[in-house]
């Protein structure tokens, strides 16, 4: 597991190259427990002008000496609006201390990139899958009998145009 220390500047960037935002409301957060994540409340403060974009590794270590390393194998971005803190019962006038803890929700959820590399890795599955022999002899003799619809519906697609030259 590589894990690394995430400044503003890495969040910043993570998070535009991940969903094409530029925001100057970015953090990078470790889980507080299952579903609660710890954020400056000067963040919480500028919901008014722009909502939280929070990245939030899946894994994350704290170190001895107080920092927190990050796992960036997976992680999530969640979208944290005015609106959403309101229903979360936060108090603007009075945030007691420099942090507020929030609990995370799948419903502000942006970006997940565990649901993509899952997407990527059955898309590789079907690509790299190797053709039976009935589906390659049915390729060869543009025959859509193989009983693999995709495979059918190409070889299909393949002879009208074929028609459609002549």
């Amino acid at each position: 597991m590589n894990l690394v220390e995430l400044t503003y500047q890495d969040a910043n960037r993570i998070i535009k190259e991940s969903i094409n935002i530029d925001s100057k409301n970015v953090l990078a957060s470790a889980r507080m427990g299952k579903d609660t994540i710890s954020v400056f409340n000067s963040a919480i403060l500028k919901t008014d002008e722009e909502p939280i974009y929070a990245l939030v590794p899946y894994k994350t270590e704290k170190q001895t000496n107080g920092k927190w390393l990050h796992n960036m194998s997976n992680y999530k971005i969640y979208k944290i609006t005015r609106e959403y803190l309101v229903k979360q019962s936060i108090d603007f006038n009075f945030l007691p201390t420099d942090r507020t803890r929030l609990l995370l929700s799948e419903d502000i959820c942006i970006y997940n990139t565990e649901e993509i590399n899952r997407k990527e890795e059955d898309d590789t599955i079907i690509i790299n899958r190797e053709l039976s022999l009935k589906e390659n002899v049915c390729i060869m003799l543009k025959v859509p009998e193989s009983g693999t619809e995709w495979i059918d519906a190409l070889i299909r697609k393949s002879n009208l145009i074929g028609l459609n030259r002549n």
